[in-house]
């Protein structure tokens, strides 16, 4: 069987899920082959090892909720790429300093130990003397991960990826991956959460080690090729002109990529109290705003229904993002200047709106 190291010259979160999806698709056996085809198919694809690096990113399992595993408005405040991926597993944050890897092989080879104990080895030989796998097939140096691992299988293909922590930036990450706790309070869905762990960085742990990059994915190649007893082929850089020869610019998968972060949102609740100015409650699936069973509105001790009545009003069925309602209370002040009978909202209705972001600010929403 053949054994490909691929090592992706794109930067694109997007671009390098997607090429990652197309490789695992082209290992598909395809419905109508013989047995004898789907083992010709077996010999040639044989098993892969992609490695890439994204720009800034926070990346999400496919089941979860980011609403309870990011700080969505760091992430648009900072321009940080937001990505839903295939696989399932927890979220993690990708820069400069973070080694994707994603090992791609037969179903009957799948077994998330064994193939975290290639990785382990590769760095052990690297000088990283102190990795060892975790009981979640991660990547420990003492008390502290340095690697964390998700998978996907289908009928007949299974790939393991993680992201090696090498020198990323440990504040950014948390700021990223650390929702507010006022949000997180409010929400009831059935998604899974990250398990999270103290980390730490390759790079601080072992300063002296041979970590480059095209030396980690060389050494996670060979002891691949070793383990599952792999006939070495040529190296497969992928470029962006490589993948627009591939037909990923088109391929309807990497439309999803693009889309699945607000459309793959699980349905959830949230039930906001933000006193004395706000309470809310709605409900959101696919990530726009469903229902509005309750929003109440008060400054300086006082109901502004007409006020809360505009803001629902503006929220209903909206896209569900951080900024959302800071622009409904806005929208709402307009629209009580425009339709309020009564001269108290028409005389705080800005002043409200200012309170309710204040409020917002004040949560870190």
């Amino acid at each position: 069987m053949r054994g490909w190291l691929v090592r992706s010259a794109m930067r694109s979160p997007y671009a390098n899920l997607a090429l990652e999806e197309r490789l695992m698709r082209d290992m598909e056996v395809k419905r109508r082959e013989t047995e004898a085809q789907a083992a010709a198919r077996e010999a040639l694809t044989g098993v892969k090892l992609l490695t890439y690096t994204n720009e800034p990113s926070v990346v999400i399992g496919r089941y979860q909720n980011q609403w309870k595993e990011c700080n969505m408005k760091a992430i648009a405040d900072r321009g940080l790429h937001f990505v839903r991926r295939q696989s399932g597993g927890g979220t993690v944050y990708h820069d400069d300093g973070c080694m994707c890897f994603s090992i791609l092989l037969p179903k009957r080879l799948y077994d998330p130990a064994r193939s975290i104990s290639v990785v382990a080895r590769a760095l052990r030989k690297l000088g990283a003397a102190g990795v060892t796998a975790g009981t979640r097939n991660d990547l420990w140096v003492g008390e502290n991960k340095i690697c964390g691992s998700a998978f996907r299988i289908t009928q007949t293909v299974a790939y393991h990826h993680g992201t090696l922590l090498l020198t990323s930036d440990l504040g950014a990450l948390k700021g990223a991956i650390r929702p507010p706790a006022a949000l997180v309070a409010g929400i009831k869905d059935r998604c899974p959460a990250s398990v999270r762990s103290p980390v730490t960085l390759l790079g601080t742990e072992y300063p002296e080690a041979d970590l480059a990059e095209d030396r980690i994915a060389a050494a996670i190649y060979d002891e691949m090729l070793a383990e599952y007893e792999l006939t070495p082929m040529p190296p497969a850089p992928h470029t962006p002109a490589v993948v627009t020869a591939l037909g990923l610019d088109d391929h309807p998968h990497h439309e999803d990529l693009l889309e699945l972060p607000e459309r793959g949102t699980p349905a959830f609740t949230l039930t906001l109290a933000l006193p004395p100015t706000l309470d809310l409650a709605l409900t959101a699936a696919k990530n726009r705003v469903a229902s509005v069973e309750a929003c109440a509105v008060r400054y300086e001790g006082r109901d502004m229904p007409d006020y809360a009545a505009a803001l629902e009003d503006y929220l209903m069925g909206a896209a569900f993002r951080h900024d959302t309602v800071r622009e409904g209370a806005l929208q709402a002040a307009y629209a009580t200047l425009d339709s309020s009978t009564s001269p108290y909202e028409q005389e705080h209705a800005i002043p409200c709106a200012n309170a309710v972001l204040d409020a917002l600010d004040a949560h870190g929403l």
